[in-house]
């Protein structure tokens, strides 16, 4: 599975430091995935044909990032950039798959998913203290992946939202009963099931979006919703950075994070409400009221999910692992904008449009 996860890296993520491949890469992709977006737009018709348009414009914003930062890598080689590099390397290898899914079929998306909750589990319970006893329980912690990930890509949508939940509070603790092993049982259980939930049950939602058919989901396409979210995550996360550095006061939790305090907050919901107004009839069924409340939510929600990441690094007295690399550290710090997003976006949406 390592050997894959390095393959997969390779195949999907080529970035590499100090050189001019970046650029290459940014500009080649970015001239691809127009190309792309208006053929995809042609064979799908006019339900798409907005969605192509912001898939290449949102394509365009990452090859210029992409840019930007080969060019501080090359004039500026002593900059601290490994958290920029990373995310970055994170978003190309979601785009890659994105416009596969846009191209073919949106299940591929999901697996792609299904990966990254794979990696982000295996980062979580390596970073996370474990009793011999409960090694052979983690066998049944990594096949709630494969099931959970089945039942979305069969539209089994009651049967996804209670499996985990009673996989953590049923399922595990019997296992962990039989086992027989009682110090330490409350801890390690609800360590073990609050990293499931984080990993294999909120990222399940962020996969269900992009299968969501569009005659059972008002007028948008499932990878709009997708977009729109992933999107408005990732700008929130840099609006956060920057308030948050511009404005040093007033501080919200010196315990927790050097780079968050409520000007973050204020001004990513700021940054949020505008931007979601404007891109939502490109890639959703959204009202105008609608965009706003999704961009304030998705705001709040990227806030709080970075709040509780970095609180669980400093319990576990971690520093910030911020390479995205398959198969080791980072993955934890690129999903935690969707720990909390992905659910409420998700059940707002199927509650507007059924």
């Amino acid at each position: 599975m390592d050997d894959l996860a390095k393959w997969v890296s390779c195949v999907t993520i080529p970035l590499h430091h100090r050189s001019t491949f970046p650029i290459f890469t940014a500009t080649s992709t970015f001239i691809l995935s127009t190309f792309t977006a208006k053929v995809v737009g042609l064979m799908n018709g006019a339900d798409l044909s907005d969605l192509a348009v912001a898939t290449g414009i949102v394509m365009g914003i990452l090859a210029l990032t992409t840019v930007i930062y080969g060019a501080l890598l090359q004039f500026r080689p002593n900059q601290n950039l490994p958290k920029i590099g990373s995310r970055i390397r994170f978003l190309w290898g979601m785009a890659l798959f994105y416009l596969l899914a846009l191209l073919y079929s949106p299940k591929i998306l999901l697996f792609y998913v299904a990966f990254i909750a794979f990696l982000g589990l295996k980062e979580y319970l390596s970073i996370t203290p474990t009793r011999r006893a409960d090694r052979r329980i983690l066998f049944w912690a990594y096949l709630s992946i494969p099931i959970q990930f089945f039942l979305i890509g069969m539209d089994w949508q009651r049967l996804f939202t209670l499996f985990v939940p009673v996989h953590v509070f049923l399922v595990l603790p019997v296992l962990m009963v039989i086992v027989g092993e009682t110090r330490g049982f409350l801890r390690a259980w609800s360590m073990l099931g609050w990293g499931i939930l984080t990993t294999v049950f909120s990222l399940g939602y962020l996969g269900y979006l992009a299968v969501l058919r569009p005659d059972t989901h008002g007028n948008g396409h499932g990878l709009g919703l997708f977009l729109f979210l992933v999107s408005l995550a990732q700008l929130n996360y840099a609006a956060q950075y920057f308030f948050g550095k511009r404005f040093r006061h007033p501080r919200l939790s010196l315990k927790v994070t050097q780079t968050r305090n409520w000007a973050s907050l204020v001004g990513s919901i700021l940054v949020s409400i505008p931007v979601a107004w404007l891109v939502a009839p490109w890639m959703t069924p959204f009202t105008a009221g609608q965009a706003v409340l999704s961009g304030v939510l998705i705001a709040v929600g990227a806030f709080i999910g970075y709040l509780i990441l970095s609180a669980i690094k400093a319990d576990l007295q971690l520093k910030d692992r911020s390479t995205m690399t398959p198969g080791s550290g980072g993955v934890m710090n690129r999903i935690d904008a969707f720990v909390y997003t992905a659910p409420l976006f998700f059940y707002i949406v199927t509650q507007w449009f059924g």
